[in-house]
């Protein structure tokens, strides 16, 4: 018997890492967190990259003009969720406008798409209050459908000029990331 348990403890004293490891996957998995964790292995791994998006109708706010993806293939497009009640999306909005301001329209294009629940007048205040200088539309279930699954705002997704996902970005990244990988496409 006290074999078995000094065996046991050198196993376990050896392996700890590994067990550890194994024990909060498993934690996440059982409570429901594996989804986070599922996301955020996926934005490093590239999940999605080269999927063509379908085709939706986006209706921006800033103008009532309604555009179509599709419409804008031969340009490299960055379609971020966000919110205006999430801090990380109110860090990198400046960036996206600096990006946007110093890009060629003919070659880019950024759609803002607010997940916001308390309707499009507090999206049109924030757009204004920000003066964010690209388009903003609204989500609803027809643009969600289209992507994979978006567990956390901001998310982001570069479009090649053939309208594929490029790059999936889940979380609050530098102007310079957004900035170097538009480039490669761009040139």
């Amino acid at each position: 018997m006290q074999n078995t348990v000094k065996s046991i403890y050198l196993f376990i004293k050896e392996h700890f890492s590994n067990i550890l490891l194994l024990a909060l996957v498993l934690i996440f998995i059982f409570t429901g967190k594996f989804s986070v964790l599922k996301d955020r292995v996926e934005s490093w791994w590239g999940k999605g990259q080269g999927t063509k998006i379908e085709d939706m109708t986006f209706n921006y706010l800033q103008d009532n003009k309604q555009i179509k993806l599709s419409s804008l293939k031969g340009k490299v497009v960055l379609i971020n969720f966000w919110a205006t009640w999430c801090p990380p999306c109110r860090i990198e909005i400046p960036s996206f406008i600096d990006i946007y301001s110093k890009t060629n329209r003919n070659k880019f294009e950024i759609i803002g798409v607010s997940i916001d629940n308390n309707g499009s007048e507090v999206v049109k205040q924030y757009i204004k209050d920000k003066s964010i200088n690209y388009p903003i539309t609204m989500a609803n279930k027809d643009i969600i459908s289209k992507f994979d699954e978006i567990v956390a705002v901001p998310t982001s997704f570069l479009l090649d000029k053939e309208g594929k996902v490029v790059k999936k970005y889940s979380g609050l990244y530098m102007q310079s990331t957004f900035e170097n990988d538009i480039k490669s496409l761009i040139d």
